[in-house]
């Protein structure tokens, strides 16, 4: 069982969106609510304890790189997928503290822990609704089966949005929560898709059946994603930053002059 969710984390773990990869306190925009205490000063990201480990904490630090401090304390043999609540007070995660790995938040210094799924094989990729009301995630079923899946930020009311064979993952909230953009190896390759908040009217924007597109990013006044991609047969060999219009099209790559690059933020 920890096998396979392993697997799933260095196949689409490493790689994954920006909205559950190491980030800044809330991404705000217009449409995002901050709660007056909030003060987004703090980056979250996770560090393996040693080199060549998968073992994994949740560090916090300061925007200038000083007041490091280890939230996680060596809890689990991994905990990974940080992501900032909107106000800045929380901070969802994933972790194998519990022989699985399971979404859990706790309190901006490490305290007040609390697991939140219940009844997956596993759960990854948490990512906070703008409104900081619900929390969507990538859920693994015993049949190996990994889908989008969101829930209330008590961890109440969890839904399947995505049920198909293929590995749906990174999900990321457009700016005014009334959808989630995901990458799904459905159409045989990794394509990026958006669906409303309730799961309905999935679509594939990318459309490109020789490449892999992942990491999907939305831009903060939601016209643009930003997203990693893959292309075989072109000049692509690593992945690149790419970025669209909501719709899929006019898609760009930048940072030309790198050799491989990913998660954009």
């Amino acid at each position: 069982m920890q096998i396979f969710i392993l697997v799933v984390l260095i196949i689409s773990g490493l790689l994954s969106g920006a909205c559950s990869a190491p980030s800044t306190p809330a991404r705000v925009s217009p449409t995002t609510p901050v709660a007056p205490e909030a003060q987004f000063d703090k980056i979250t990201f996770m560090a393996s304890r040693a080199e060549g480990s998968y073992d994994c904490d949740i560090y916090s630090m300061d925007m200038d790189g000083i007041h490091l401090l280890d939230l996680t304390h060596g809890s689990g043999d991994t905990n990974r997928d940080p992501d900032w609540s909107p106000d800045g007070t929380k901070i969802a995660f994933s972790s194998l503290r519990e022989s699985d790995f399971q979404i859990y938040i706790m309190n901006d210094d490490g305290s007040n822990v609390k697991r939140l799924t219940f009844g997956l094989w596993g759960a990854v990729q948490p990512s906070w609704s703008p409104d900081g009301g619900k929390i969507a995630f990538v859920g693994v079923t015993d049949d190996e089966n990994s889908d989008i899946y969101v829930m209330n930020a008590d961890g109440s009311k969890m839904t399947r949005l995505t049920d198909n064979i293929a590995l749906d993952g990174s999900p990321c909230w457009s700016p005014d929560g009334t959808k989630i953009a995901f990458y799904s190896g459905r159409d045989y390759n990794d394509e990026i898709y958006v669906m409303n908040a309730d799961g309905s009217n999935q679509v594939n924007l990318t459309n490109n059946p020789n490449s892999s597109d992942r990491d999907p990013s939305w831009s903060p006044y939601g016209t643009k994603i930003a997203y990693s991609s893959r292309l075989s047969g072109r000049d692509d060999e690593y992945y690149g930053i790419y970025i669209m219009d909501i719709d899929g099209t006019h898609q760009t790559k930048l940072a030309t002059g790198l050799v491989a690059s990913g998660e954009p933020s």
